[in-house]
């Protein structure tokens, strides 16, 4: 059995478990049975993700969520929910950056540096939202936030 195929057909499976994942009561036990470790982390990063699209009205859900997963799980949740729920509305960074407040701990501090990695991907070209993203930053990221984005366009 190819194991990327099989741990792509459990993971799809979240729908039948879809409260449980939402809740992330069930985070451990739905991603345990992966064939081996990279399809493991595949599959939190995947429900990672859905807890945060599912949790767009209220972000505390997320949170709530994350805080269920294994604790060597734990800080992905919170990163991966807050880059789905940013890459549902890039124009309010705010919502993701609740996200990442509301984690607390060294988590808020992991998921905000998580975010700022992944600025290039979460913006692309567009560089108001981009702009608007790091105005939305604590104080402390802004200014690395500022030198962080590479699509800047190109001055002729």
């Amino acid at each position: 059995k190819d194991p990327n195929y099989f741990g792509a057909c459990l993971r799809e499976s979240w729908a039948m478990f879809s409260d449980g994942i939402r809740s992330g009561s069930l985070a451990g036990t739905f991603c345990s049975g992966q064939p081996d470790d990279a399809q493991t982390e595949n599959c939190y990063q995947s429900i990672s993700s859905i807890v945060g699209r599912m949790s767009l009205d209220d972000t505390s859900k997320a949170t709530a969520a994350c805080s269920k997963f294994p604790s060597e799980w734990r800080g992905m949740c919170y990163d991966y929910s807050a880059e789905a729920v940013l890459e549902e509305n890039r124009s309010d960074a705010s919502k993701a950056i609740e996200v990442c407040n509301q984690a607390g701990g060294e988590y808020t501090n992991q998921c905000l540096s998580y975010l700022l990695s992944h600025v290039d991907f979460l913006f692309g070209n567009n560089t108001s939202a981009y702009k608007a993203f790091c105005a939305a930053l604590p104080s402390a990221l802004q200014a690395q936030c500022n030198q962080s984005y590479t699509h800047r366009p190109s001055v002729r």
